[in-house]
């Protein structure tokens, strides 16, 4: 086995409650993409939107700027565009550093999923990259793509709890019989497809012509 960086990350889906969490472990010389499909696989996000990263940096002591980690496209021009950096090509361990480091995550630009992501430890560590991404613990569900965002995901488990009524039977008719339980988490049941999942969402977007 090989030294690799190895980062310790807590994410936690933003504006929900219950707490929807995972905390896992990556390698921190795979790129940002690599991590949104991470993400998106620990937060059952199907890989059919566009996603960004969002960092704050400080520049001066009382000023700081929002800069962009995105899936670059045509559209990105104009005076903003300095400050909209390649997901594909940045890593990891260039905009997560240290202990306490945080960065956004933003997927689907409709519904506005925002992932909040603190750095919990980062150690040189000999390990086999075929055991990472390793989740270790989290809680709830995750997403249902479509539904509205985390006011949509609200009005569902509303209608859940009750079991009945007008609401429970449209989530029904469009969701069918294996209606998702928002307090559900399997630990060994994501990291057993986990992996997979990262490598199916890397080649969809990778494979895109996102021109």
């Amino acid at each position: 086995m090989a030294e690799h960086t190895i980062y310790e990350i807590e994410a936690q889906l933003n504006d929900f409650k219950p707490t929807i969490r995972r905390r896992f472990i990556i390698n921190g010389e795979r790129s940002l993409a690599y991590l949104g499909y991470t993400l998106m696989a620990m937060f059952e996000m199907s890989g059919s939107h566009l996603f960004e990263f969002n960092d704050t940096v400080t520049i001066l002591k009382d000023y700081s700027k929002k800069i962009t980690f995105a899936i670059p496209t045509p559209n990105d021009s104009g005076p903003l565009a300095s400050e909209i950096y390649n997901v594909f090509t940045n890593k990891i361990k260039t905009s997560l550093r240290d202990k306490d480091d945080t960065l956004n995550f933003v997927y689907d630009y409709g519904d506005a999923w925002e992932i909040s992501l603190t750095v919990v430890n980062v150690e040189k560590k000999d390990i086999s990259l075929q055991k990472i991404p390793f989740v270790s613990n989290g809680d709830g569900f995750g997403i249902i793509e479509n539904i509205g965002g985390t006011h949509g995901l609200e009005d569902y488990a509303q209608a859940m709890k009750a079991g009945k009524g007008e609401a429970f039977d449209m989530y029904h008719n469009w969701l069918g019989d294996n209606l998702p339980d928002m307090d559900h988490f399997d630990l060994d049941e994501l990291n057993s497809y986990l992996k997979n999942e990262v490598g199916f969402l890397k080649q969809q977007y990778e494979n895109a012509n996102w021109a």
